[in-house]
């Protein structure tokens, strides 16, 4: 369906660059058209400024943990790490962030055994930069600084590897990712 030439549009891209000139040429054809400052990337840091600066979010967060989905995630997670004897005292357990929500999740539960254990054991929480675009690793840092979870960056140029690579080159990432993480991790004193 194509929009009338009254109706506003408006375009949005990650910088803001491409959608301006493309609103620039719609306007030229008569539509009234608009492109989002910045682009998406820069409304996405805005909306993760406005949100951490928002008192309670991270006690909202650990507190769902808690209650809310304490039967459903945390007490299973609990139970599997005690009945296979996954923590042992002492130990040190890297947990390695991707940035998304399952990670970031793992990082919190992973933090409430350590507040409810009864032995010591370490946890470092690693993400690997394999060459994220800005936005996507400031994406990453804010929702650390907002989960109070202690992130170490270390920056790798795998995109940049597998770029030209036209067989595999997903396959090929991942493992590259996957010795990264283990590297890192001996290098932090993990076995």
């Amino acid at each position: 369906m194509r929009p009338s030439q009254r109706e506003k549009i408006i375009l949005y891209c990650l910088k803001g660059v491409i959608s301006e000139e493309a609103a620039e040429t719609l306007r030229e054809k008569g539509y009234t058209a608009y492109s989002l400052a910045g682009g998406y990337g820069a409304w996405l840091i805005q909306t993760m400024k406005k949100e951490e600066q928002g008192q309670g979010r991270l006690e909202e967060i650990e507190k769902s943990i808690r209650k809310k989905f304490h039967k459903e995630l945390f007490s299973k997670f609990a139970k599997a790490i005690n009945e296979y004897e996954l923590v042992k005292e002492n130990d040190k357990i890297a947990v390695c962030i991707s940035g998304g929500k399952d990670s970031m999740l793992m990082a919190k539960l992973f933090q409430e055994i350590r507040r409810h254990n009864k032995f010591p054991f370490e946890l470092v929480f690693l993400v690997m930069d394999p060459g994220y675009h800005e936005t996507n690793r400031q994406v990453i840092e804010n929702n650390a600084r907002l989960l109070n979870i202690p992130i170490t960056v270390f920056e790798t140029q795998i995109f940049d590897a597998v770029y030209e690579v036209e067989k595999s080159p997903c396959y090929l990432c991942a493992r590259m990712r996957r010795g990264s993480f283990i590297q890192q991790g001996e290098g932090t004193g993990l076995q």
